[in-house]
């Protein structure tokens, strides 16, 4: 299963005909309101999400992040992955084939 999903492309979404995400920062905080729910990223999960392009698969995502982290893929692989995995579940990235 995680092979399959370092193959996706993850795409960020702007909304649908439910919701739309309203996207700011404050600080070094990243939210995302919605409309009837706001996210707070920071740290870590600012850069993933930040890092996803909609053009770079997952495992591109993980060896940039493991670069700039100094910090072995296969130590970070699990978090990044739950994390947007996280995103897709909460419908604010969609992962597609490419």
């Amino acid at each position: 299963m995680i092979e399959k999903i370092k193959k996706k492309v993850p795409v960020k979404l702007k909304g649908d005909e439910r919701n739309i995400f309203l996207f700011r920062e404050e600080g070094e905080k990243l939210i995302i309101q919605g409309t009837h729910i706001i996210y707070i990223l920071e740290n870590t999960a600012k850069d993933i999400y930040n890092t996803i392009d909609d053009k770079k698969t997952v495992e591109e995502i993980i060896k940039k992040l493991s670069f700039q982290y100094n910090s072995p893929q296969n130590k970070i692989e699990k978090d990044i992955i739950e994390f947007i995995k996280y995103l897709v579940d909460k419908e604010i990235v969609k992962l597609k084939s490419f």
